[in-house]
């Protein structure tokens, strides 16, 4: 994969956690707009970003690049 497309990806992911974030309603009981899955959601986009991030930095200090 490329590096932009990498860096996309992350991007893209952290964008949709956010929204998530941002939908979150107390008085619903979508359990998909509730506050556990909101951060469950968020944390594993981070800990993917995290992943994907040191990916790329590996591949920058490689000689490949």
């Amino acid at each position: 994969m490329q590096i932009n497309e990498r860096l996309n990806q992350v991007i893209d992911n952290l964008t949709k956690a956010v929204n998530v974030c941002y939908e979150v309603d107390s008085s619903c009981e979508d359990t998909e707009k509730s506050y556990p899955f909101a951060t469950g959601y968020s944390k594993s986009a981070m800990n993917v970003a995290i992943q994907d991030l040191r990916i790329i930095m590996d591949y920058l200090n490689s000689d490949n690049y």
